[in-house]
Parts: structure tokens; C-alpha cells; sequence
């Protein structure tokens, strides 16, 4: 079973910071599923390779505040409350989990700053907004019922950003086919006047996006074994419940999400 988790201040910053990191940065790229689903981007910062970067949850906790340890834009440390939704989820998946991945695509990626590191392939996911007029074909053949719907599927939460007290309320969003390629709808819920797509797109409250499913790409630590997804894949996910956080991840809403749904839709074969 494929369980995925996130990282830890320790491993980004820290004395045992992973090599792979030290290599690629701090700075963590949002998906434009994420960027839909509410991923709050910021108003300036961009990846080693020039991805614009926003911020992500960690499984640490600022215990002396009962917080939760995020990375900003910039690459920096924060932290939030753990109610809030605006965070991206970068999930990380553990040694005992990619010893068992028998041979994974892998390829090696030739970095601006002239350091090599290893990318493997595996699952899928939504990841990229299509182009502009390829999404109005889309569209139209959806509202048309010509699009082939899949038996496979990627569950969201669709509870509002600001929805501080709600819990988990899940959505399922079928993946359609077109032309050999995959694709989800899902509507828009923008963190902020920054959260633009790769196409170019602002996105509005409630209109519809094409999302593109497409192999994750995971930077491989060779140190340690741990895979880390190269974008926050996804945001809207409250981390926690409660207003205070104890540093045990395995009691939040995040570990639960990233468990019964994360893990399991990355690999259906519909």
C-alpha cells in the first residue's frame, strides 16, 4: 500500500536537510490543480527553474505556539494555524514505500545551478490547465455529453477556504477522455488576486477549469530514499481540526486526506 506523507522542518532546513533539497531549493511550485482548488501563490517568487512558488504545509509543528511550520514563497519558514486551506500539500513518499516500486521510470535532470538530480515517475494525477481553446472544446463537448467519462476519479474537498469550523466535505471529480488524454473539471475557488494558471487564466469563483492528468514527477533523495512530489500538487485541504497543533501528524484531517484518498487515486486504472 502506498502511503504518502509531507516533510519536515528537519528536512528542509534542518541538520539532516536532504540532499535533493539542498540541490533544488526551498521554494516549492504550485500545480495549477492546486492553484484552482484555492493554493495561495503570493505575489513574487519562483522556483530554481522558474516556476512561480507559493506556500506549503509541513508535518512540523511550532509547538511553543501550537502551530503548524509552513514554507512561504520565498523558501522561508512560517507558520499557520492548522484550519486553514490556502496552504499547498507537496506529498513525500517514504522510503518503505518506493523500495517496493519495481522499475520506476527515472531520468536525470540537468539543473540552472548545474547540479544533477534524479526524477522518477509514478502514479498519476490533474496537474495542468489546458490551453485556452482547447478548454472551450472541451467544455462544449462536456455540456454536449461527447466526452467519454472514466470509471477513475480524484476527490477534493469543497468546503470554502475561509470555512475555518467545516470538515472534510468531499467531491468527486471523473476523469473524461479526449483524444487519448485525460482530463477533470473542477471549479474554481482562488486564494487570491495571484492565483493565476500556466495558460494565462485568472481563476474566477465557481467557473469551470480543464485539468490535465499526467505522471507525477518525484525528486528522488538518494541519501535517504524518499521520493518528493516536484510540485505542490494540490491545496484546499484543511490540515487540522483543532486551532492548536501537536506535531502528531498521523492525528490530522491532512494525514487522513493524504491516506484514504491521496494514495489510493494516484494509481487507479480506470
Amino acid at each position: 500500500m502506498v502511503q504518502a506523507t509531507l516533510l519536515t522542518e528537519d528536512q528542509i532546513w534542518g541538520e539532516n536537510s536532504l540532499e535533493v533539497i539542498k540541490k533544488y531549493g526551498t521554494k516549492v511550485a504550485l500545480s495549477d490543480l492546486a492553484i484552482v482548488l484555492g493554493g495561495w501563490l503570493g505575489s513574487a517568487g519562483t522556483t530554481i527553474e522558474g516556476d512561480r512558488s507559493g506556500y506549503i504545509w509541513t508535518a512540523s509543528a511550532l509547538h511553543d505556539l501550537g502551530l503548524v511550520r509552513t514554507i512561504t514563497h520565498a523558501g522561508d519558514f512560517c507558520y499557520y494555524y492548522p484550519n486553514r486551506r490556502r496552504d499547498g500539500v507537496r506529498p513525500v513518499l517514504p522510503k518503505k514505500v518506493t523500495d517496493r516500486i519495481k522499475n520506476p521510470k527515472i531520468k536525470k535532470v540537468l539543473l540552472p545551478n548545474d547540479l544533477e538530480v534524479k526524477i522518477a515517475y509514478f502514479g498519476e494525477y490533474p496537474q495542468k490547465s489546458v490551453k485556452v481553446k482547447l478548454s472551450e472544446l472541451l467544455e462544449k463537448m462536456y455540456h454536449n455529453r461527447e466526452l467519454k467519462k472514466t470509471k477513475e476519479f480524484y476527490t477534493f474537498d469543497t468546503a470554502g477556504l475561509t470555512d475555518y469550523e467545516q470538515g472534510f466535505k468531499p467531491k468527486r471529480y471523473f476523469v473524461y477522455i479526449h483524444d487519448e488524454r485525460k482530463y477533470i473539471r473542477v471549479e474554481g475557488r482562488p486564494a487570491d488576486s495571484d492565483s493565476i494558471l500556466s495558460n494565462g487564466k485568472d481563476v474566477q469563483i465557481g467557473e469551470p477549469y480543464w485539468i490535465e492528468v499526467l505522471p507525477i514527477k518525484w525528486l528522488i533523495d538518494e541519501n535517504t530514499g524518499i521520493w518528493i512530489s516536484k510540485k505542490a500538487l494540490l491545496s484546499g485541504i484543511r490540515f487540522g481540526k483543532d486551532d492548536s497543533y501537536d506535531g502528531k501528524f498521523n492525528k490530522t484531517d491532512m494525514y487522513m486526506y493524504l491516506k484514504d484518498y491521496f494514495s489510493k487515486e494516484i494509481l487507479q486504472k480506470g
